[in-house]
C-alpha cells in the first residue's frame, strides 16, 4: 500500500473521481460530441471508473485478504445491478421520436424505471453500508447521510459548473453525464460513504478517520 494514499485518502478520492470523470469525457470525445451519438455504444470509461474506485477502497480499507476479495466480488456484482438500472431508466427519460408515445402511453412494463436515478440516490449509499458491515467495515451513519445528500445535490452543481464555465452542450441534467461532471460527483459522493468507519478484525473493533491526515490505529 502506497504510504502517500495512506496517509491522504481524501485527497486520493478527489483525484481518483477526477480521473473516472477525465476517462469518460476523453472516450465522449473520441467518439465525437455531437448529438447522441454517445448513447450508442459501450462505455469503456465505466468499468475503469469501477476498477478506480476498487483499488481506492481497497486502499482505505484494512481487512483481511479473503474479505477484502469478497466485499470486491459484491460491490462489482451491486454496480452491475445499477448500471442496468440507471440504462434502463436514463434511455426512458431522454428517449424521443415514436418509441417515446409507447413509453408515455404506459405500455412499457418497466416504465418505472424512469426514475431509476432517484433510486439510486436515495438507496446506493445505504446499500453500500449494510453490505460493507457484512465484510466487517461498519460505516458511520453521517457519511452515509453526507453521501445521500451529497449524490443527490451533484446534478444541480454539475449544471451549475457548465453554465459557470461554458462547457460544451446546454447546462442540463443530460449533459451533466454526457460531459463527464456527474461521474466525477458521483464517485466521489460513494466515496464518502467510508469517511468514517470502524474495521472489525477477529473480535477487536477498529476505528477508522479519515482525515487529510492518518489518523489510523495501528
Amino acid at each position: 500500500m502506497s504510504p502517500f494514499l495512506k496517509k491522504y485518502r481524501f485527497l486520493s478520492l478527489v483525484v481518483f473521481a477526477a480521473l473516472a470523470g477525465i476517462a469518460w469525457r476523453i472516450e465522449i470525445e473520441y467518439h465525437g460530441w455531437k448529438g447522441l451519438i454517445w448513447l450508442g455504444y459501450y462505455h469503456l470509461a465505466i468499468p475503469f471508473a469501477i476498477f478506480l474506485f476498487l483499488i481506492w477502497a481497497n486502499i482505505s480499507i484494512e481487512l483481511k485478504l479473503t474479505r477484502r476479495i469478497g466485499l470486491s466480488l459484491v460491490a462489482i456484482l451491486l454496480a452491475f445491478i445499477v448500471l442496468i438500472a440507471l440504462e434502463l431508466g436514463f434511455r426512458r427519460l431522454f428517449i424521443t421520436g415514436p418509441a417515446a408515445m409507447f413509453y408515455l402511453i404506459g405500455e412499457d412494463p418497466l416504465r418505472h424505471l424512469i426514475f431509476a436515478p432517484l433510486y439510486v440516490i436515495g438507496l446506493l449509499p445505504l446499500s453500500i453500508a449494510l453490505l460493507s458491515r457484512i465484510f466487517g467495515v461498519v460505516c458511520k451513519p453521517l457519511y452515509v447521510i453526507l453521501s445521500t445528500i451529497f449524490m443527490a445535490v451533484s446534478p444541480d452543481i454539475c449544471v451549475f459548473l457548465i453554465d459557470l464555465f461554458g462547457d460544451k452542450g446546454s447546462p442540463n441534467y443530460l449533459h451533466t453525464i454526457k460531459s463527464g461532471h456527474l461521474m466525477t460527483f458521483w464517485f466521489f459522493s460513494i466515496g464518502l460513504v467510508f469517511m468514517r468507519h470502524s474495521v472489525k478484525q477477529s473480535g477487536v473493533k477498529q476505528d477508522v478517520n479519515f482525515e487529510l491526515v492518518d489518523t489510523d490505529l495501528e
